[in-house]
């Protein structure tokens, strides 16, 4: 699932096509609703954005890809995390808000990511730390859904 703001709606319809399993929710949901669905979720691997902080403060392990951002100035404060950046990049992480590279080394602390590398560092993860298993259930299917009726089962 991915998930996104206001703008990104491009962006995650071309992350998921030709992926049947993956779709995109951006702006589906309000605030409530994602932290609802991050507290949901098994684990959730994510660039350092707001649903990092969410995955930490809900207790859902969370894998946290930083660019030119240091892990230790932002990391969340609690929670299973894990911190992922580009160590083979001489800059990063630079901690600076805007890269002063240009050519071919702009951003090369976010444009060498791969899904083939972070998906290496989740099934690595995921060999140390299996999935939780959750099932949740809602009380009422004929009412309109409000976020308290959902509960673990």
């Amino acid at each position: 699932m991915v998930t996104g703001g206001p703008g990104e709606e491009a962006l995650a319809q071309s992350i998921v096509d030709g992926k049947p399993q993956a779709i995109s929710t951006v702006g589906a949901f309000d605030l409530r609703q994602t932290v609802a669905l991050v507290k949901m979720a098994s684990v959730v691997v994510t660039g350092d954005t707001s649903v990092l902080h969410i995955a930490s403060a809900v207790e859902t392990p969370v894998i946290g890809i930083y660019g030119s951002t240091r892990p230790g100035d932002n990391a969340p404060f609690f929670g299973e995390h894990v911190y992922l950046y580009n160590d083979d990049v001489e800059c990063s992480p630079c901690g600076k808000a805007n890269c002063p590279l240009s050519g071919v080394d702009f951003m090369k602390c976010m444009r060498t990511v791969t899904v083939e590398w972070v998906y290496a560092h989740l099934q690595e993860y995921l060999s140390q730390y299996p999935l939780r298993s959750m099932q949740y259930t809602y009380d009422s299917p004929t009412e309109p859904v409000a976020e308290d009726d959902w509960h673990a089962a």
